[in-house]
């Protein structure tokens, strides 16, 4: 765990993809989840299993693994192009915290917000109890 956060450390912008057996009683992997998020909370980490779980036991894993820092929980089937999108997408936005946009890039901008149809309802559900 010491030497991952050290190595972390040194060289950024980084992301870290941690194997986590979950089948197994090791909290290494889970502590190392736990203590970088804490330490460096900038560096993104992608939890990544190799254990076939039904919906109900994939979903609290993915809580637990949300929880205690992770960015990305990823379970089986995994192939080669939801890995290499997994790391482009996190490396691009850890690069464009670190370092910005790049010279000259022209700045991204801002996504205009839907619009609201004047006749759709607005429900406000503060005030639900007024209408029962």
């Amino acid at each position: 765990v010491d030497g991952a956060l050290s190595l972390v450390r040194e060289r950024r912008p980084c992301v870290l993809f941690v194997q986590v057996e979950l089948a197994e009683d090791s909290p290494g992997p889970l502590r190392l989840i736990a203590d970088l998020s804490r330490e460096l909370p900038d560096v993104p980490i992608v939890a990544v299993s190799d254990v076939k779980l039904n919906d109900a036991d994939r979903v609290q894993w993915a809580a637990a693994l949300f929880d205690l820092g992770a960015r990305l929980a990823l379970f089986p089937p995994l192939t080669q192009p939801v890995l290499e999108d997994a790391a482009s997408g996190l490396m691009a936005a850890a690069i464009r915290r670190t370092i910005g946009d790049a010279p000259g890039a022209k700045p991204s901008a801002p996504k205009p917000k839907p619009r609201r149809k004047p006749a759709e309802p607005v429900i406000d559900l503060a005030d639900e109890e007024l209408h029962e």
